[in-house]
């Protein structure tokens, strides 16, 4: 262990909040660290501490924020996807798992992207699969018009076609 280190273990609590304020609100290291007695060296390493544990507290509010929701979601659904007969709970989830989309995103009316997709496969594939109506795949699929299941279908099926996705 070399000085710089002993010198990280002996700053105070205090002279950490007052570094990591400090350099939140711009003030250089190079001013920091005399101002404290300490080497730039051991302002970075607790800056960078600090920055590593927000971002920690950010990604678990985010994915605790996003079960939420999901949660809510799916108990605001249960009455259509899982009053679906057991081979259509089956196939959406596999779509799910297949997509990296959770499945309260694809039982949601308004989406973008890979959730989009994801929810077009799933029309396509109770379609194809399952032999269930558009209107029944529209109410497993959280009360969606029996025109956009058709839609969805049909995107997937020329997708298909020209060989930009696969079943």
């Amino acid at each position: 262990m070399d000085d710089r280190s002993g010198e990280l273990a002996r700053l105070s609590p205090a002279c950490s909040e007052a570094a990591i304020a400090a350099y939140r609100d711009g003030v250089p290291v190079s001013v920091i660290a005399p101002a404290l007695h300490v080497s730039a060296y051991t302002i970075d390493c607790v800056v960078r501490k600090a920055r590593i544990e927000m971002l920690r507290e950010r990604t678990a509010i985010v994915k605790h924020h996003a079960e939420m929701l999901d949660r809510a979601f799916e108990a605001e659904h249960q009455s259509n996807i899982w009053t679906a007969p057991p081979r259509a709970k089956e196939i959406v989830r596999e779509v799910s798992v297949k997509f990296r989309v959770p499945l309260s995103s694809i039982l949601r009316k308004h989406r973008h992207g890979n959730v989009a997709r994801a929810a077009q496969m799933a029309m396509y594939r109770l379609a194809q699969e399952g032999r269930w109506s558009n209107p029944q795949i529209g109410s497993f699929l959280g009360g969606r018009d029996p025109s956009t299941v058709f839609y969805g279908v049909r995107r997937i099926k020329s997708l298909i076609e020209k060989g930009e996705v696969a079943v």
